[in-house]
């Protein structure tokens, strides 16, 4: 196609055009449905088409730089490639495109990584002309200069390639050492040309030039002349292109440094401290970017250099941004950027008139009408270093304070979490630094929006900024602006409006921690609303029969959760409300959400249910001659459901070591509580141990039962109560607290072989410490119960892959077992290893008559087996290849 086209007359040149503007609106068309993998392939089908050598591919290369830079980016190496072919006949426009294209790239695309080895091609031609262009200049100084004569627009071109130098290290295979070389020879070429009417450059008519040239060449004699000492070498201003250049270097370099790898490069990065430095008193916008730039990075960095050289930098940086025009410019974006970063992190102080000139800046005097981010955050840095003059106040006080806080209070629903996060804390600020009659004034204001995004934003992290800020509010108001705010949260916390119930607990809660004693007069009017919410939460899980492994999104879970939250900082500010008869229906609702699908929940009623147990213990140390049976959950029959009902949390999903820690300690607890308080009771020995107990007592029994197994406890209980027992649970004991705990441990060794790890740990350590708080004579009757899944894992038997470290544990809680049983752990362990092989046996006879009697049955569980085996061979393959990594990994760190 291109070779029919490069010979192409006039009327093919049209179709040409048509052809080309065809392509274009292919490439709206794709780029208004994003379709970009679309363009990309067009990008390869058209790549021919960027091969011609027709004046129509550069007008379509220029409306093709005008489209998204993403499209720019994806015909990159085709419109390069076009340019370098284009550059011998049409020199001027291609300098022109190149240019375009890498402004383009620089002003629209954010990534900084953009163009870093994304097109690797050679520009030989590009080379080629800088080459010639040393060469003609050359003739000139060292031959006659009346016999060259150089037209204005060579010159424009000329400096066009030389801009285009410091992007194409980005984008072209140049070497390095051949740019730099190019570039200082080109330099000094220029520095020696003569500054004399008979300068050699002549206009198109052949007349000494005195326009544009000609005063460009005096100014660069005159900055000649005004050559300045810097490290103690000589460096010519007129060289600014190069500094550019390697200020871009520098820059790229410094952002690609990763934070944990910096510390080999921190010599090598202070000396550019006083160089950069140096590069801001420049004269070129393009010098002044980036150093700024570059310096910004390295403020935050521990250069010894940072200390000497502070001032000098805040000194021309001020100057810089003084200087101005407008707010919006990036060089005043850069400067101020980097004022910010110099106040953070380094020690330097702002004087009063370096305040007042910095308060009068456009930035600032814009700030109603058009705000910024940048503003705010050096505003921020101001007040946090307590740089305040009358101006700051007059900017931040009264009717401006007012306005600039609804500014900062309506940006609280700003898309993206980030910039709700960023005006967070700069109310925090305000907060904290103000003076407290402002505070005070702003207070309602402030604390309702606050409330609002409590109760809206989904964002776990800006919820927690904003209970902060909240929390912080609190602390700075008077005591009057306090009890409205008081008043009105419990309004909501009891009104109608459900939505705000989550919020209103929330802050309750944080009422607590500030007003500690001073809320004890309003705790019983909250108490009465927890109940209730609690009540309905657990209405809606009963009505629908949801079961415990529900994760699923339940009416009230949320306002139940943070209400429970609030109970347990009024539970730890007011220690006296945990056994209060006005709690005992909100202490058996806890019991009951201990099952419920959300794991928040299940997680806060296990932290109360440990903390009430706690309680009870420091009682107990208290009043010794109270017993344990007179607290209301201190009952056996409660204890045991307890129990039964984190056996249930066993069966789902535990990531959290704090609640699995906490899961152990109500286990060991109500397991132990349960063998402790039936063994004081009448008849435990004895069926008629139940007629003692009352009617509810007999139900958390039962629902006891029916929670460790859906389909045998209630017949279980019902053996138990009615004093029918198998031959094998009578020869060991009649004791009934031997049997229902027998029974609880032996599904708790079950559920520890058929979940994950995590689940071991805490059956296995739930062992070990019931084992170490009984007697020996009291350990020997469950031993069997809690030996049989240590001796599964500890001799191979657990038929699944057990990690390393659950081996490890199983065998140091068989070793504590062993220690305290003595002689009869070896009768225990015995017996355990006599009966499962008994079953194998069994189970391999049975097996074997299958094959004979139903040899369908049998190839069916024979490729169940062999499925099961692959996907355990694939897992510990997984495992290994994953642990090789780890390990690969940490050596290259």
């Amino acid at each position: 196609m291109s070779s029919g086209f490069e010979k192409a007359e006039v009327p093919q040149t049209e179709v040409v055009d048509k052809i080309l503007e065809l392509m274009i609106c292919i490439l709206n068309g794709l780029h208004n449905f994003n379709n970009i993998s679309a363009i990309s392939s067009c990008s390869l089908q058209w790549a021919p088409v960027f091969t011609l050598r027709n004046s129509s591919l550069l007008k379509y290369i220029r409306e093709l730089l005008q489209k998204d830079p993403c499209i720019v980016y994806i015909f990159g190496v085709n419109i390069l490639s076009a340019m370098n072919d284009l550059i011998e006949t049409s020199e001027e426009e291609v300098i022109y495109l190149l240019l375009s294209f890498f402004e383009v790239v620089e002003a629209k695309v954010q990534e900084p990584n953009f163009l870093d080895g994304t097109f690797r091609k050679e520009f030989p031609k590009i080379e080629e002309a800088i080459s010639r262009w040393i060469g003609e200049i050359n003739i000139i100084v060292h031959g006659d200069p009346s016999s060259c004569h150089i037209h204005e627009t060579k010159w424009a071109l000329l400096w066009g390639i030389i801009r285009c130098l410091p992007h194409m290290k980005l984008i072209a295979e140049v070497n390095v050492q051949w740019m730099s070389s190019c570039l200082m020879k080109l330099i000094d070429a220029l520095d020696q040309l003569p500054l004399t009417e008979d300068d050699g450059i002549k206009d198109e008519n052949g007349q000494r030039e005195h326009s544009l040239v000609a005063e460009a060449k005096k100014h660069h004699r005159k900055d000649l002349r005004e050559k300045r000492i810097t490290s103690g070498r000589l460096v010519n201003v007129s060289s600014h292109l190069l500094i550019v250049f390697a200020l871009r270097m520098l820059h790229k370099r410094t952002r690609s440094l990763k934070q944990g790898k910096i510390e080999h490069v921190l010599s090598m990065l202070d000396p550019f401290v006083t160089l950069l430095g140096n590069c801001l008193a420049s004269k070129y916008e393009d010098v002044l970017s980036a150093s700024l730039r570059c310096l910004t990075p390295l403020v935050r960095l521990p250069l010894p250099s940072l200390e000497s050289q502070a001032d000098k930098i805040k000194e021309a940086v001020l100057d810089i941004a003084q200087s101005s025009v407008t707010s919006s410019s990036p060089l005043m974006q850069s400067c101020l950027r980097l004022l910010v970063v110099l106040l953070r992190s380094t020690r330097i102080t702002l004087s009063s008139d370096q305040l007042h000139q910095l308060i009068h800046l456009p930035l600032f005097v814009d700030l109603e009408r058009e705000p910024s981010n940048l503003a705010l955050s050096l505003l921020k840095a101001i007040v946090n270093r307590k740089l305040l003059v009358p101006e700051i106040y007059d900017l931040l006080s009264v009717r401006r304070l007012q306005q600039h806080i609804d500014f900062l209070l309506s940006n609280l629903r700003y898309e993206h979490s980030t910039g709700r996060e960023a005006v967070l804390e700069m109310l925090h600020v305000i907060i904290v630094k103000f003076p407290s009659k402002n505070v005070d004034e702003q207070s309602e204001t402030l604390f309702v929006q606050l409330m609002v995004c409590l109760a809206n934003d989904e964002d776990g992290r800006v919820r927690s900024m904003t209970g902060a800020a909240i929390k912080k509010l609190f602390g700075c108001v008077s005591s009057r602006s306090l009890d409205y705010i008081l008043e009105d949260t419990l309004s909501w916390y009891s009104g109608e409006t459900q939505r705000l119930w989550s919020a209103a607990a929330q802050v309750l809660g944080l009422l607590v921690e500030v007003m500690k004693k001073g809320f004890q007069r309003h705790v019983n009017r909250v108490l009465p609303v927890t109940r209730k919410i609690l009540l309905s939460a657990i209405s809606v899980v009963t009505s629908r029969q949801l079961d415990v492994s529900e994760e699923i999104a339940v009416a009230f879970w949320r306002e139940a959760y943070y209400s429970l939250v609030m109970l347990e900082k009024m539970l730890r500010q007011f220690n006296y409300l945990c056994f209060e008869s006005d709690l005992e229906e909100i202490w058996e609702a806890i019991c009951k959400l201990l099952l419920h699908p959300h794991m928040w929940l299940r997680h806060i009623s296990t932290r109360l249910i440990a903390f009430y147990f706690a309680s009870v213990i420091e009682a107990r140390k208290e009043n010794e001659e109270k017993a344990f049976g007179t607290y209301f959950l201190m009952k056996p029959s409660r204890l045991f459901l307890i129990a039964a009902s984190l056996y249930c949390q066993l069966k789902t999903q535990l990531t959290d070591d704090n609640a699995s820690n906490l899961i152990t300690q109500n286990l060991v607890f109500a397991i132990c509580g349960v063998h402790s308080l039936m063994g004081y009771m009448e008849y435990v020995d004895s069926p008629k141990f139940w007629s003692t107990l009352e009617q509810h007592e007999q139900g958390h029994f039962l629902k006891a039962f029916e929670l460790l197994d859906s389909r045998k406890g209630r017949s279980m209980f019902l053996s138990l109560s009615s004093g029918v027992f198998d031959q094998k649970e009578q020869a060991q004991s009649k004791d009934i607290r031997y049997l229902i705990i027998s029974y609880l441990l032996k599904r708790m060794g079950k559920v520890s072989l058929q979940m994950e790890a995590i689940q071991m740990k805490i059956v296995f350590n739930t062992f070990s410490k019931i084992s170490s708080e009984i007697s020996q004579d009291n350990c020997l009757h469950y031993a069997s119960q809690m030996l049989q899944p240590l001796y599964k894992v500890c001799e191979g038997f657990a038929g699944k892959v057990i990690p390393d470290d659950m081996k490890q544990l199983a065998q140091e809680v068989c070793e504590t077992i062993k220690n305290i049983l003595g002689q009869n752990f070896v009768q225990v362990y015995s017996e355990i290893r006599k009966n499962l092989k008994a079953k194998r046996d069994k189970r391999k006879q049975e097996e074997k008559l299958m094959a004979v009697v139903n040899p369908m049955r049998n190839a069916k569980r024979k490729l169940r087996i062999a499925a099961k085996h692959c996907a355990n061979k694939k897992r510990k393959m997984t495992l290994t290849k994953m642990g090789r990594w780890m390990q690969k990994k940490q050596r290259t760190l």
